[in-house]
C-alpha cells in the first residue's frame, strides 16, 4: 500500500508519500511566499499553492521507487478565503488567516449578532480569520470580488479541485466558516444573507475521507501518477496533525509549533442546545474519529515570537537555545517576547542574568501561555488532558519545558510531518484500505519519544499571568474587542479605514 498526502500551509507546501507501515517513502516541501500589500495585511496567489503542489509531489516521487502502486491521496491546508470564479480562477489573492484587515468587522459582528452565530455555528466570532467577517470586509470594500464568485473554497479545497475537478470543502473547516448550521449540518441561509452570498457561491460539504473523485488526467500527468485514484477531501492542518499524532480518545491534546502555534483537545461534545457559550479563541469542529470533537485555542503570532527570541539573541541558531529544566534558574526573571502585534515586556531582571537567561525566559514565556490555553480548553469542555502529544519545529527542544509546565508527561513523535500523516490516515481510509480511521490512525503511527516533567513550574506560570496583563503576550489577537496600538500610531483596527 502506498498513499500520497499533500499539506498546504503558511510558509510552504509538503508532499509526503506513506507505506502501509507509516514508513515515509518520499518527502518534500516547496516554500510560499506571503504578500504583504500594506500592514497588517497577508495573501497568497492560489496558483502557488498548485505549483508548489505539482513541485513537491514530483520531488517525493523521486524517492519512491514504485509511484505506480499510490492507491490514494488527500489534501490538508492551513485557513485562508479562496474565491473563485466560473473558470476556477481566481477573482483575487486568497486572503490568508494572518491576515488583519477585517477586525472590526469581527468585532462588530461579535458586537452585534455574536449570539446568534454561536447558536448557530457553536463558535464564537474570535477574530477576523474566520470566513464571516472576511466576507464582510470584501461586501463593504470590494463588492465586485463576491459578485464574480462563483464558489469559495479553502487551499486544500482549490488543490483537490485541481486534482478532480470537483468544488468542496471538507467538514472541518465549513465548521469554522461562522456560515454553517452545526445543528442542521447544511449552510446557514441566516448567515450567508449577512454578506449577500447565494447558496450556489458555498461549495459541497464533505466529510474528511469523503472520495471527490478520480484523479484527472491532466493532473496524474503534472504530477507523476497514474490517472483515476482516489482523491480524498482531507482537512484543517490541525485536525490532521492530531491524527498524524494518533489522537483518538477525549483527553487527548496536541500542541503545535509553526508560523501559528496551536494547543488543541479531542472533546465527547455535548449537545450544542446543552453547551455553554461558545468562547472567544476557542474553535471547534468534528473530529474524523466518529464521537469525537476538536476543540483548539491558537496564538497567531507565537512563531514570529520564536523565531524572533533566536535571530535577536541567539544569533539565528535555534539549536543554541538552551530551556532550564527548573524554574530556579530564572529566579524572578520574566520575559514576555514581542510579536508582530505587541511589545515586549520584562520583569525580575538583575545583573546576574546573561542574554541566555532571557532569551530562555522568553520561550518559556510562549510556553506558559500555550499551557494557559489548554487550561481555558479544558475548563472550556470540562474535559481534563489525559494525554499530550507535541509536534512541529522545535518539538524536541520545547518538550521538556512544555512537560514541566504542564505538570504531565509529554510525547513528541520522531517523525515531524504529523500533518502529513494525517493526511494518508484519511487518504488510506477513504480509498477502502482500511475500515476506519482509528484501524488507520493505529496503523500507520509513527514511534514517540517521552518527556517527563521534573519540576513543578505553578508559581512561575502564575509569575508570568501578571506581567503579562493575566494572559498570554498575543492574547490581544485572539480577543477581537482589544486594538493594538502600534509604533506610527496607527491601531489594527484602523488598517482597512
Amino acid at each position: 500500500m502506498h498513499v500520497l498526502a499533500i499539506d498546504v500551509g503558511t510558509s510552504g507546501t509538503k508532499a509526503c508519500v506513506y507505506d502501509g507501515d507509516g514508513r515515509a517513502l518520499g518527502r518534500s516541501h516547496v516554500s510560499c511566499g506571503i504578500r504583504r500589500p500594506a500592514p497588517g495585511l497577508a495573501e497568497q496567489d492560489p496558483e502557488i499553492w498548485w505549483q508548489a503542489a505539482v513541485a513537491a509531489t514530483r520531488s517525493a516521487l523521486a524517492s519512491v521507487t514504485a509511484p505506480h502502486e499510490i492507491e490514494a491521496l488527500a489534501v490538508s491546508s492551513m485557513n485562508a478565503l479562496v474565491l473563485l470564479d466560473d473558470a476556477g480562477k481566481p477573482t483575487r489573492p486568497a486572503i490568508m488567516q494572518l491576515d488583519r484587515r477585517a477586525v472590526g468587522e469581527a468585532s462588530s459582528l461579535e458586537a452585534e449578532l455574536g449570539a446568534d452565530i454561536a447558536s448557530i455555528t457553536g463558535n464564537a466570532v474570535s477574530g477576523p480569520g474566520f470566513w464571516l467577517p472576511m466576507l464582510r470586509w470584501l461586501q463593504r470594500h470590494e463588492r465586485e470580488s463576491i459578485d464574480h464568485t462563483a464558489v469559495l473554497m479553502y487551499p486544500n479545497g482549490y488543490v483537490a479541485q485541481r486534482l478532480s475537478g470537483v468544488a468542496s470543502v471538507d467538514r472541518t473547516r465549513a465548521a469554522t466558516t461562522l456560515l454553517f448550521d452545526d445543528a442542521s449540518d447544511t449552510w446557514s441561509d441566516h448567515l450567508r444573507d449577512l454578506v449577500g452570498l447565494s447558496v450556489n457561491q458555498l461549495p459541497e460539504v464533505f466529510d474528511p475521507t469523503d472520495v471527490l473523485g478520480p484523479l484527472r488526467k491532466d493532473a496524474a500527468g503534472l504530477l507523476g501518477l497514474p490517472d483515476g485514484i482516489p482523491v480524498v477531501a482531507g482537512a484543517m492542518d490541525s485536525v490532521a496533525g492530531a491524527l498524524g499524532l494518533g489522537l483518538l480518545e477525549s483527553g487527548d491534546c496536541a500542541v503545535m509549533f509553526g508560523t501559528v502555534a496551536r494547543v488543541g483537545l479531542l472533546n465527547v461534545p455535548e449537545p450544542l442546545s446543552a453547551s455553554p457559550s461558545p468562547l472567544p479563541g476557542i474553535v471547534s469542529c468534528p473530529y474524523p474519529q466518529s464521537g469525537l470533537r476538536w476543540s483548539m485555542s491558537a496564538l497567531w503570532h507565537a512563531g514570529t515570537s520564536l523565531r524572533w527570541i533566536a535571530e535577536a539573541l541567539y544569533g539565528g541558531e535555534w539549536d543554541a537555545i538552551r530551556l532550564p529544566e527548573r524554574p530556579s534558574a530564572l529566579g524572578d526573571l520574566v520575559f514576555v517576547a514581542p510579536s508582530a502585534e505587541t511589545e515586549g515586556r520584562v520583569s525580575g531582571i538583575n545583573l546576574t542574568h546573561n542574554v541566555a537567561d532571557v532569551g530562555a525566559a522568553g520561550v518559556i514565556g510562549v510556553l506558559a501561555a500555550l499551557a494557559d490555553r489548554l487550561n481555558e480548553l479544558e475548563h472550556a469542555r470540562a474535559c481534563p488532558t489525559k494525554r499530550v502529544a507535541v509536534c512541529g519545529r522545535g518539538a524536541q527542544l520545547l518538550a521538556p519545558a512544555v512537560a514541566g509546565l504542564l505538570g504531565l508527561p509529554i510525547e513528541v513523535p520522531n517523525d515531524p510531518e504529523t500533518d502529513t500523516r494525517g493526511g494518508a490516515i484519511l487518504a488510506s481510509t477513504g480509498a477502502g484500505l482500511f475500515p476506519d480511521v482509528r484501524t488507520a490512525a493505529l496503523a500507520l503511527r509513527g514511534c514517540h519519544k517521552r518527556f517527563r516533567p521534573v519540576a513543578n513550574w505553578t508559581a512561575y506560570r502564575a509569575r508570568f499571568r501578571g506581567v503579562s496583563g493575566g494572559s498570554d503576550c498575543v492574547r490581544a489577537e485572539s480577543m477581537i474587542s482589544t486594538s493594538v496600538r502600534r509604533a506610527d500610531g496607527t491601531s489594527s483596527a484602523d488598517l482597512v479605514k
